[in-house]
């Protein structure tokens, strides 16, 4: 379970530099405000699931249970409208959000079969794996960097 958030590391690192800064501080606004809640949650639900025990009986309910909060974390980061400045954040996040959503959907119906279902569980990883990048994406433009999406990316 450790693997599922390997890819947010980079979204967090990110966030963090571009929230900590140099120098003087002044004032969040409320969008930087929402994306450091955003990013705070995410890893708050992502040391949840590398805690998971898989010998534990409960560690699959605990685990959908984490992607459901982590999926509702998208969504309301989605609700946001970016400044100017962070304008392609907009188109990002919607992607990011729409691959979270089909993730967390699939992992439900890989691990809730009455026998698991690997090939959708496999599916659920690549969507989890595209929304984390597309979240870095928007760390890479909270912090004014070119963004290159990548060429292997899976449909929605």
């Amino acid at each position: 379970m450790k693997k599922i958030l390997l890819t947010s590391f980079t979204f967090i690192v990110l966030c963090g530099l571009l929230f900590s800064g140099c120098g003087k501080k002044k004032e969040a606004s409320p969008y930087e405000k929402a994306v450091q809640e955003f990013t705070d949650n995410i890893t708050a639900y992502g040391n949840e699931i590398d805690s998971l025990d898989v010998n534990n009986p409960d560690s699959k309910t605990q685990l959908l249970s984490s992607l459901d909060k982590m999926n509702d974390c998208f969504k309301t980061m989605q609700e946001y409208n970016a400044p100017e400045k962070y304008q392609a954040c907009d188109e990002i996040i919607e992607k990011a959000a729409g691959f979270m959503d089909q993730a967390n959907v699939l992992y439900h119906q890989a691990l809730e079969a009455e026998v698991f279902d690997s090939v959708l569980y496999e599916s659920a990883r690549a969507q989890y794996n595209e929304a984390m990048k597309y979240a870095s994406y928007m760390g890479q433009a909270l912090m004014g960097q070119d963004i290159i999406v990548s060429q292997n990316q899976v449909n929605e």
